[in-house]
């Protein structure tokens, strides 16, 4: 009978151990996820490609939110080898700057490549050159998104 009460003690301790293990890790995550939901969430990416209002190849920087909150975002820029940018005055877009970029919204620049390569000529860049896509939000978070090499010449 004591084995059987023994072995009882022993099952619901392994028990406890679990359910608190369990919980501890959850709690943890949740936590996480909590403090997560609530950041603001951009994605900055940059690619070469063909716009319907240009003939010729265009810079395309994508700023999207998959966050849960508005992100307000300010003209992105090109950030050189050199860590000098290259900053867009009066960006081509498909909104104004700065723009209040809804939770799940994305929104585009682009430029002409061959403007690109020409201020690359001007800064002394040539050959295959690194531009990596930036954008500020409205608090002066920077998040910065892929690269791609374009040849300066």
């Amino acid at each position: 009978m004591e084995d059987l009460i023994q072995l009882g003690i022993g099952m619901v301790a392994f028990y406890a151990a679990i359910i608190s293990t369990l919980s501890f890790f959850t709690d943890r995550n949740y936590k996480r996820y909590l403090k997560k939901k609530g950041e603001r969430q951009l994605t900055v990416e940059i690619s070469v490609g063909i716009h319907s209002q240009h003939d010729d190849p265009v810079i395309l920087i994508t700023m999207a939110n998959p966050g849960d909150r508005t992100v307000t975002v300010q003209t992105p820029t090109i950030l050189l080898p050199n860590k000098s940018a290259l900053f867009f005055p009066d960006p081509l877009s498909n909104v104004t700057f700065p723009h209040d970029l809804q939770d799940g919204k994305n929104c585009v620049l682009w430029t002409s490549a061959y403007e690109v390569i020409k201020q690359l000529r001007n800064l002394g860049f040539r050959g295959e050159t690194r531009l990596v896509a930036q954008c500020t939000d409205g608090v002066g978070k920077k998040y910065t998104g892929n690269s791609i090499l374009i040849d300066a010449g």
